[in-house]
């Protein structure tokens, strides 16, 4: 048992010790607090209507990069975690959504208001699901951004 504590606190200290630089997202009114370590998957949208989705890796304390595109921490106006299998699930889910949605609206103008009944609820429920998994947008009215960069060993 002593042992088992022992390799678990090494462990703990290894991973520690060798901690990653991140951007902090925290909401201002200080109840909820993010944390993106670099080289996730994100979404940013800037001031200039642009969208950059990948992986981030932080270039200073003021500017991230997106597929080599520095973007400066002012200049974004939403930013979302973008995991690749939960985007791809959530695009499936609002296109099956749409999907059955528009089949149910066609057959209702056919006159089979017994199947509309069926495919108009679930396709919204599909929809609304796949919005959910989408992620949560943090946006600067709401959201205070930073980047804390640890120094390499």
């Amino acid at each position: 048992m002593k042992k088992a504590l022992l390799i678990l606190g090494f462990l703990g200290f290894i991973f520690n010790s060798t901690a990653q630089n991140s951007l902090i997202l925290e909401k201002k009114d200080a109840s909820k607090k993010d944390i993106l370590i670099e080289n996730e998957r994100i979404k940013v949208k800037t001031t200039d209507g642009n969208w950059y989705i990948g992986t981030f890796t932080i270039v200073d304390e003021k500017t991230i990069s997106i597929d080599n595109q520095p973007i400066l921490l002012e200049n974004i106006v939403k930013i979302r975690q973008q995991p690749k299998t939960a985007a791809t699930f959530a695009d499936g889910l609002k296109g099956a959504g749409t999907l059955a949605t528009v089949s149910g609206l066609a057959v209702a103008a056919g006159g089979n208001f017994g199947l509309t009944a069926v495919l108009v609820p679930s396709g919204l429920l599909l929809r609304g699901a796949g919005l959910l998994i989408d992620g949560s947008n943090h946006k600067p009215k709401k959201w205070n951004y930073s980047i804390v960069m640890n120094p390499k060993p």
